[in-house]
């Protein structure tokens, strides 16, 4: 009965892991964030036009628009300049456009220099982008714990055996 007790003193902890708040986690209700996303992006804006850019496996898509229509601007000539490359965007669609820009992925903030060239514009745009590093799961710790845990439950019923025998 003294080593069932014993090995539940132990395991106790084990049963609580997946409840544990961590890291400022408020366990109350909160309101979901709509159109949320985690693609590294960036905006700028000129005096004539205005971009978005966004990060997805490692291409960068630019959305180029008309600040006073808000109207897709098709037909630019884009330039990418970013960590001592120049690149040449590709027109997708009306006003989408799209540069291979992998470099762009690498976790750390990024300068970025776009130039905007077509017909009555010629723009110079600035920003920066940041991407992130990947994140950690917290099941991948859990499952360290656990293991950690069942290795102390191991020791702690091999000590309570050798020390029932003496």
């Amino acid at each position: 009965m003294r080593s069932l007790t014993f090995c539940l003193f132990l395991l106790g902890p084990l049963f609580a892991l997946p409840v544990a708040a961590h890291d400022g986690e408020d366990h109350g209700v909160t309101a979901e964030i709509v159109g949320q996303t985690l693609e590294p992006r960036f905006e700028a804006q000129g005096s004539l036009a205005e971009v978005t850019g966004i990060l997805n496996a490692g291409q960068l898509w630019i959305f180029a628009s008309h600040i006073a229509t808000a109207a897709p601007w098709p037909g630019l000539r884009v330039e990418l300049e970013s960590g001592g490359q120049s690149l040449q965007a590709v027109e997708q669609a009306s006003g989408v456009y799209r540069v291979p820009a992998s470099q762009l992925s690498l976790p750390g903030r990024h300068a970025v220099t776009l130039t905007l060239q077509g017909e009555s514009v010629e723009e110079l745009l600035t920003g920066e982008i940041t991407s992130p590093a990947p994140a950690s799961s917290p099941r991948q710790a859990y499952g360290w714990i656990a293991a950690a845990g069942l290795l102390v439950v191991a020791a702690g019923v091999l000590a309570f055996r050798r020390r029932s025998r003496h």
